[in-house]
């Protein structure tokens, strides 16, 4: 806490504090912690007579130019009586000072500079912001001299001077060591005084090629040999180029250190539908008014993606858009139309449209190989991508409010989502990645990278159940409809069907498109077993079937897609005595897996009702791999040992009562025979 503060007091003339002479009361004239700085008026005197005995103090001498107000130099010739002779001129603060001292006579500019325009002593020259030099001299019909230091640091001060029209002028600066500084002696293409400056385009062409600064105040067509000339080389450009249907096939402006348009509201380069043009060059550094949108870039189909890119990093407000066949779908087209016409555009939009489209990688990534900015709802949902990567990507918009960008939710092999362009937090407006069990561990640190509105669901195993402990029935429950199942680590999922309906394990199936689980139906009144989108099958432990389906008498569908991924060199499909399930879906399941014990057990005579004819049987049934009557049904046959040889020699599974009684047969053999049983209890 300071003890006194004096600040600010422009009428303070006097500040007294008692000493004390006596021998051995010296200490007592130290005082600390007071302030006294600004005050307009007090002799400096004072204040140095306060700094041997005050400590921690802060006691500053009044200079009125080291730290000007912007309304101390609203009146220029107030400004120069207060400031000629002083050593320095600063703003207070971040304020811009603007000084236009064009109306002082030269006696007051004498008195400001020490004559002429002589500052001797100069070492150090700063503009009040980048792009303006700290001094524009420009149409000064008397001006002979200007001088500053000869120990002058113009690596420092790099845009200290714009010396235009000033004819008599003798003696200036070594402005070649100046890396900003413009000087025309005698012509005029960089005043910005109406009086003196070029009315015509026939006179900026005829005198202004190749000058560091020009101003011309009307939009302009000129070819491009003729842009050039004026360009390459200019440092400040107040100017309107009209480019617009040319046979140009370069635009190169790589020294710029500032532009300007020739009206407010105008563009200082207006570059439309210029069907050659490779290249734009424009110096990244230059500078301009933020309320300028200094350049229109469309409509030009040769110009590299890199280069509209950082034409927008310029101007970031600015219409620079990327060539596109892909631009505003309004009306969602066919999925071929769709890759035909969008897939390595600049531009991908599609206001207002959700894009739900079942992609392959190779297809998404072709789409997007090109793409720097979209405008979309993009779902990707259960699909088989394992990388998705936006290479050149630096914006994507929701296609509409409330909906997410992007949305990658149960895509079971992702393993990275990469958006290598993307350079803040706003590249992405908004996205949702949901239940994908292989995204890498470093993906959740990299979203905050590109998206600030990304929601972020890890992936939870056993269906969202985790590792708390769960029944058969909760897991069904929370799998059904799910898209990946899998287990925790170090668990199993095991089911069977002597604990779930028929109905439960295909809820269970219906949607999953990965699978690590181990399922066994066996000895079942199942019909079916639906999985018509599994996509990869995983046992739920190595060596173990994931499918176990055996003895099922009416079980007649098994479904699952020829496509789908199993590990290899392992029997996780084992089929074996389904009498109804066709020699179809048997040859279907063994082209899936080669490998696997799977058994074709179609069977004609499974289920039969009581048949009175023994030839008739013999004949229907003879080699059939499964033999079996309705349950409760007694078949009393007689038959010969031809005809039981004939009619058991493939038979694995028989469910009947068979008499052989006082017959003359020799030997009763059943060779492939596993299981037979009786056709009803006590019989």
């Amino acid at each position: 806490v300071r003890t006194i503060v004096a600040r600010n007091n422009p009428y303070l003339r006097i500040m007294s504090f008692p000493l004390y002479h006596s021998e051995g009361f010296g200490a007592l004239n130290y005082m600390e912690y007071v302030e006294i700085v600004r005050n307009r008026r007090l002799k400096y005197e004072y204040i140095s007579s306060l700094e041997p005995r005050c400590r921690f103090c802060y006691l500053q001498p009044y200079d009125a130019c080291a730290s000007l107000e912007v309304q101390q130099t609203t009146n220029v010739v107030e400004f120069a009586q207060m400031c000629s002779g002083k050593r320095v001129w600063k703003p207070q603060g971040t304020a811009v000072i603007e000084i236009d001292i064009s109306s002082l006579e030269q006696e007051i500019i004498d008195e400001l500079f020490r004559s002429y325009l002589r500052m001797p002593n100069l070492i150090q020259l700063y503009s009040c912001e980048p792009g303006r030099p700290a001094f524009t001299i420009e149409g000064n019909m008397q001006l002979e001299v200007i001088e500053v230091s000869p120990m002058f640091e113009w690596q420092i001060s790099y845009e200290p001077f714009t010396i235009i029209y000033n004819p008599a002028l003798r003696q200036y600066p070594p402005l070649q060591q100046c890396k900003y500084c413009a000087f025309e002696h005698n012509t005029r293409c960089g005043v910005t005084w109406p009086a003196l400056a070029y009315t015509t385009l026939e006179e900026i062409l005829q005198n202004c090629m190749g000058k560091p600064r020009i101003v011309f105040t009307e939009v302009v067509t000129v070819t491009q040999e003729q842009f050039t000339e004026l360009c390459s080389r200019a440092l400040y450009l107040q100017m309107c180029f009209n480019i617009t249907n040319t046979d140009y096939t370069s635009i190169s402006c790589p020294m710029l250190r500032a532009v300007a348009p020739c009206q407010p509201g105008q563009q200082v380069w207006t570059i439309v539908g210029n069907s050659q043009l490779q290249s734009i060059v424009i110096n990244t550094l230059v500078k301009f008014s933020v309320e300028e949108k200094i350049m229109i870039v469309r409509e030009n189909p040769l110009i590299p993606n890199n280069e509209l890119v950082i034409l927008k990093e310029i101007c970031k407000d600015c219409e620079v858009d990327y060539e596109s066949m892909c631009r505003d779908i309004t009306v969602l087209p066919t999925f071929e139309e769709f890759l035909q016409k969008c897939s390595g555009q600049k531009v991908i939009s599609l206001p207002g449209i959700e894009v739900n489209y079942s992609f392959t990688e190779i297809q998404i990534n072709q789409l997007f190989r090109e793409a720097v900015e979209v405008v979309m709802c993009l779902n990707l949902r259960a699909t088989a991508i394992q990388n998705l990567v936006f290479p050149k990507l630096i914006r994507w918009q929701s296609c509409k409010t409330g909906k997410s960008a992007i949305t990658v939710i149960d895509n079971p092999f992702l393993v990275n989502i990469t958006f290598p362009s993307c350079k803040n937090n706003l590249c992405i407006e908004s996205g949702t990645i949901s239940g994908n069990p292989l995204l890498s561990p470093g993906f959740s640190q990299n979203i905050p990278v590109w998206c600030s509105n990304c929601e972020l669901i890890p992936y939870v195993p056993a269906c969202g159940l985790g590792e708390q402990s769960y029944t058969v029935q909760q897991l069904m429950t929370a799998c059904a409809e799910k898209t990946i199942i899998t287990a925790n680590e170090g668990s199993v999922i095991v089911i069977k069907s002597t604990e779930v309906t028929q109905a439960e394990l295909n809820a269970f199936c219906a949607n999953v498109i990965y699978m690590q689980a181990c399922i066994q139906i066996t000895n079942s009144m199942y019909t079916s077993l639906r999985c018509p989108y599994l996509q990869k099958l995983v046992p739920c432990q190595p060596g173990r079937p994931a499918f176990e389906i055996i003895n099922n008498p009416y079980l007649t569908i098994v479904e699952i897609p020829t496509t789908v991924v199993i590990p290899v060199n392992e029997n996780v499909i084992i089929i074996d005595r389904n009498a109804q399930l066709s020699p179809v879906i048997v040859q279907q399941l063994q082209q899936v897996c080669p490998m696997c014990q799977i058994e074709n057990d179609f069977s004609t005579c499974s289920e039969l009702e009581a048949i009175g004819d023994v030839a008739t049987f013999v004949e229907k049934c003879a080699g059939q791999p499964i033999i079996t009557f309705k349950f409760g049904v007694e078949q009393q046959l007689v038959m010969t040992e031809e005809q039981i040889t004939k009619l058991f020699v493939n038979a694995v599974e028989v469910q009947m009562c068979l008499v052989v009684r006082m017959s003359s047969i020799r030997q009763l053999v059943f060779p492939k025979l596993m299981q037979w049983t009786s056709c009803a209890k006590g019989t």
